[in-house]
């Protein structure tokens, strides 16, 4: 990148400048150099980027024959519109009108002859690597209008020739001279959207590599739970664990799409509003009135206009773009490098998105010029409304904030409730989604997990205990029994041994000497394997030590009786 020349061009307009404002032709020059600066500076940057190992073809995938044209191009327009530019804005801030009719004119008409060329050579035939790079963006605006883009940057260069030539100098100037900024701004977009683009791709990809080893890790820990013999607990599909790449794939696609096409906006009304007078009466024609208070405490009138209306439809667009792609993007720019579990993760994205679209709505309402104080009696009857038919939707939002910010429940966590022990998979306004070990989804009511009687596996720590009653023989040695259970869950590898297991001999049953086993595990993985395999272990180690395991007997009396008799009267 030959940044010398180009620091050799602002060294040089910083001279003349500082040193030669007094003199009209010293100002004149100076302003030249700067548009061709500016100019300079923008192609060897692009020249840069789309390098043969440059950023543009290896990370932004742009497509070579575009670039090759472009580059190509650039080798005989770089020069004819940085001279014949410089003569231009040199004799337009000069002021001599003869050098201006004689030599201004006819180098603005090569300039724009020059971006007419240009334009009419890099789309390719059918202007189809113009259209394959705007396919490429994904910007819905770009792709389907194409075609007219196209032939848009073709027809401005001819049209301001045409004016050029029908001696309208003034507003071929100006019109160009924006043209060129637009032309730059829409240029520095696209490259910040690109960068975007990829940066968000390398993220992802990173945090699909680490999902995969994860999967793959579970999957070597619990190739047990394939065979029927060691029966596991039953994976669930976790949304938070795990989060959607393809969906945080959209939503940060879109999220940039939305900040590109309000960045597209802001520099055409600050770029055209000069040139056109339509854009600044926006901020004139009134729609209406409203009383608002003055920076002294006083009350002043104030007016709703068109640009208002504008900036209303824009802070709707940036309110739902960012509602709707909000968590995709906080989840793969910040809290995937926070220590943070999966739940606090979820809550904290979803709580987000419920202040965005607040904050989107308060801010409408200022801009509106409404007091919330005016919506008193609206808000009265809405309370009274509430309180009559939609009490239990109300009471179920609220508990579902209360859960988002109290956490007793968090998406991953295994409950229990009404009976049915699953996973929480999602916590939305109104209910929670609990996915049971049938892979059934049931939908539980919010105010059901904070008024009701829950059971948390998972709230503190996934510590549990499991308990196993082992009947022996009567007559049977129970020392020996305690301490061939001791050694089998001992033995094991996955019983923690702090809290250590218990075995103690509990009652006399009907049949047997009645013992009990329990010890804890460290999670619920593992659980049901678990407990196959200590019962297993029993079963083997007691047939091993002649311990009888008695079943339930029962003493059974047959009466020989004459069929000729009646039974007997009980």
């Amino acid at each position: 990148y030959p940044l010398k020349w180009t620091a050799w061009l602002w060294a040089l307009v910083v001279i003349f400048w500082l040193n030669a404002r007094d003199l009209i032709m010293g100002e004149a020059i100076s302003y030249g150099l700067l548009i061709v600066a500016i100019y300079w500076h923008w192609h060897f940057f692009l020249r840069w980027i789309n390098a043969e190992n440059g950023v543009g073809p290896i990370h932004f995938r742009w497509r070579g024959d575009l670039i090759g044209r472009t580059l190509s191009c650039f080798r005989w327009l770089v020069p004819v519109f940085c001279i014949f530019s410089f003569v231009v804005t040199v004799l337009e801030f000069y002021g001599d009108m003869v050098l201006r009719d004689l030599i201004a004119e006819p180098s603005l008409m090569i300039c724009y002859l020059a971006y007419m060329i240009f334009f009419m050579l890099i789309p390719g035939r059918g202007g189809k690597n113009l259209q394959a790079f705007f396919d490429q963006t994904g910007v819905g605006w770009l792709q389907r209008f194409g075609s007219i883009w196209r032939w848009l940057f073709i027809m401005v260069p001819a049209v301001l020739f045409g004016l050029t030539a029908w001696g309208y100098h003034y507003a071929a100037v100006n019109l160009g001279l924006h043209s060129l900024f637009m032309l730059l701004w829409l240029g520095s977009g696209l490259i910040l959207y690109f960068t975007g683009i990829r940066w968000f791709a390398v993220k992802e990809r990173r945090v699909a590599l680490e999902q995969a080893i994860e999967r793959r890790r579970l999957q070597q820990s619990q190739q047990k739970s394939d065979d029927p013999n060691n029966p596991s607990l039953p994976p669930i599909p976790d949304e938070s664990t795990e989060f959607d790449l393809s969906t945080v794939k959209d939503q940060t696609r879109g999220f940039i799409k939305s900040l590109f096409g309000i960045f597209m906006l802001i520099g055409l009304y600050y770029i055209w509003k000069q040139v056109f007078p339509a854009l600044e009466f926006l901020d004139q024609v009134k729609l209406w009135n409203y009383k608002a208070i003055g920076d002294e405490g006083t009350e002043i009138i104030k007016y709703f206009t068109l640009f208002d209306a504008f900036l209303f439809l824009v802070i709707v667009f940036l309110t739902t773009a960012a509602a709707r792609n909000m968590p995709g993007v906080i989840e793969i720019t910040l809290l995937e490098r926070l220590p943070l579990q999966a739940g606090v993760r979820y809550a904290i994205t979803t709580v987000l998105q419920y202040v965005t679209v607040a904050v989107g709505i308060v801010i409408l309402f200022k801009l509106l010029g409404f007091k919330f104080e005016q919506f008193g009696w609206i808000l009265a009857a809405l309370s009274l409304g509430l309180g009559f038919g939609l009490q239990e939707v109300v009471a179920n939002f609220v508990c579902g904030i209360l859960l988002l910010l109290e956490r007793p429940i968090r998406v991953g966590d295994i409950v229990t409730v009404s009976g049915i022990t699953g996973l929480v998979s999602k916590i939305r306004i109104r209910a929670t989604t609990v996915t049971d070990w049938d892979r059934k989804e049931f939908v539980v009511p919010n105010k059901e997990f904070i008024t009701g009687h829950i059971l948390n596996w998972t709230l503190t720590n996934k510590l549990n205990r499991v308990v196993i009653n082992v009947g022996i023989a009567y007559g049977s040695d129970i020392e020996k029994a305690i301490r061939v259970l001791s050694e089998i869950v001992r033995s094991h590898p996955n019983v923690l041994k702090d809290p250590e297991p218990m075995i103690t001999f509990e009652s006399f049953g009907d049949s047997s000497l009645n013992l009990v086993v329990r010890f804890f595990l460290p999670d619920l993985d593992r659980r049901l394997m678990v407990i196959h395999e200590v019962n297993t272990r029993i079963h083997d180690r007691f047939k091993q030590e002649n311990i009888e395991i008695p079943f339930p007997q029962r003493d059974v009396h047959l009466y020989n009786m004459n069929p000729n008799s009646s039974p007997p009267m009980t």
